[in-house]
């Protein structure tokens, strides 16, 4: 009996094992050269399409694709990077290094980024616990175990997003999606560097891309097993008959949003890790297009308004705020899911399911407004 338990168990073991997978950027990259899908699993079983997460030009050029989202009732937008299905509470981060002459951070020398896991490694991350390291008037080491041996000082400096991209994914050509590109928004983009690794430890040096997004994007949540990276809610519409609406929209979970003091641009301090969510929605609730209801979209316009900023918004009402007949009490007459809160209190913790799927995607769009970069 106990040996047919342990077989059982063994393969229900297999089975959440098989049913693991992760999506890094070298990953997505691969599964777009072939026109293939990612983030295959139990919500999403046949995955969302590569495209969805990197774009290609005419001229083969790679780059970050923007996806839609609304923030606090705010038309916002994120880039994401990684994707994991089934993972729970197993996203740790890993140490990143830079080199400086001194302890001063502007003597900072030129050598990449230092790191010992790559992107194939099961234990990648895009979140790092970045450390200084005092190396003296040397011309910078390639490995980390050559930089422990030898650096005099190792300085905690923090943790950033930034996550490993094969070289030929650039930060380049970044643009709001449709509609929304006729807003001609400026979005302020990643800033973009290289990491070097020795990961067989035989002096076989790696270089990878690395994006950085800036400090403060996600928080630690102390485990059984060690400290792991918190997930906050990214809410994902499925309709009354089951269809999730995965063209549509996203609503993010609230976080803290700091202000650039040198030019009053926005500086989420959240995005780093969500967990995907489903909200079911009755059958009266439906996302907002202003060329199916053009007389509501005319009423937006009133008084200066931009029908734009309800693009793909969900109103709980849609069946009734959206009709012609209510026009004039657009958009004030509508119910609109748009945020954390409203959707909590409206749709109810009964119709607000977590998924297995969580991802990268940090902001750079919030409140119409290009999020502010800092960099590493």
């Amino acid at each position: 009996m106990f040996a047919a338990l342990a077989l059982a168990a063994t393969a229900c073991n297999d089975r959440v094992r098989d049913q693991r997978g992760v999506w890094n950027l070298y990953a997505i990259e691969a599964a777009l050269e072939q026109g293939g899908n990612v983030a295959a699993g139990p919500t999403l079983p046949g995955g969302l399409p590569a495209s969805d997460f990197l774009t290609q030009s005419s001229a083969g050029q790679r780059a970050l694709k923007v996806q839609r989202a609304f923030a606090d009732g705010q038309p916002a937008a994120f880039v994401s990077s990684e994707i994991w299905v089934n993972y729970y509470d197993q996203i740790w981060v890993q140490p990143i290094y830079a080199q400086g002459v001194t302890a001063d951070p502007g003597t900072r020398i030129d050598p990449a980024l230092l790191i010992d896991v790559g992107p194939e490694s099961s234990f990648y991350s895009p979140f790092w616990r970045v450390s200084y390291a005092v190396v003296g008037d040397v011309p910078g080491y390639h490995s980390t175990k050559a930089l422990l041996e030898g650096a005099s000082q190792i300085v905690p400096a923090g943790m950033k997003t930034c996550p490993l991209r094969p070289l030929d994914v650039t930060a380049g050509g970044l643009v709001l999606p449709p509609p929304w590109e006729a807003w001609n928004g400026s979005i302020t983009l990643p800033s973009f560097t290289e990491a070097q690794a020795d990961l067989d430890n035989e002096g076989t040096i790696e270089t990878f891309g690395v994006f950085d997004y800036g400090r403060n994007l996600f928080e630690l949540e102390v485990e059984a097993h060690g400290a792991v990276v918190e997930a906050r809610p990214m809410y994902l519409f499925a309709m009354s008959d089951g269809t999730l609406a995965t063209d549509e929209p996203r609503v993010l979970g609230a976080g803290e949003v700091a202000i650039d003091a040198a030019n009053g641009a926005p500086r989420p301090r959240f995005g780093g890790l969500w967990r995907v969510w489903k909200a079911n929605l009755p059958a009266t609730a439906g996302a907002f297009h202003g060329a199916e209801h053009p007389a509501a979209r005319d009423a937006a316009m009133r008084g200066g308004g931009d029908p734009l900023d309800f693009e793909g918004r969900f109103a709980l009402n849609a069946s009734s705020c959206f009709a012609d007949a209510a026009a004039n009490a657009f958009p004030q007459g509508c119910v609109w899911l748009d945020s954390q809160q409203v959707l909590e209190s409206q749709l109810g913790g009964g119709n607000l399911i977590p998924t297995e799927i969580t991802q990268t995607g940090p902001l750079v769009l919030y409140g119409k407004q290009a999020v502010s970069p800092e960099t590493l």
